[in-house]
């Protein structure tokens, strides 16, 4: 039987190599500026159970809902999400006027 330390440090672990993994997805994410490429980025999720899973499933719930935000999405996602929805105003792929509706909630969320 394992014990409360043992699991703490696993799940110690877990977070630090989640951490690690978040520059990769920044990074591929702030390239991204068409719905195209954020299915692309999507469809590169790693596999279920990997450290750095949650960001590709968080926007990918956040692509296919619409923009609305995911559950467990963090301050630092949500950011590069208002990013994203601006890259997509400036392909055209999003129309100016729909924008403050999608990024209310967003601001909302950050506390602006």
């Amino acid at each position: 039987m394992r014990d409360a330390l043992a699991d703490r440090v696993d799940v110690d672990e877990g977070d630090r190599l989640t951490r690690e993994h978040w520059p990769v997805f920044k990074a591929k994410l702030e390239k991204t500026g068409t719905i195209a490429e954020a299915e692309a980025l999507r469809r590169q999720a790693v596999p279920e159970g990997t450290p750095g899973r949650k960001f590709y499933s968080n926007f990918g719930t956040f692509l296919v809902k619409s923009f609305m935000i995911p559950d467990g999405a963090g301050y630092a996602e949500l950011l590069l999400y208002l990013d994203f929805l601006q890259r997509l105003v400036a392909s055209g792929e999003l129309k100016p006027e729909y924008l403050s509706e999608i990024e209310g909630p967003i601001r909302r969320a950050l506390g602006q």
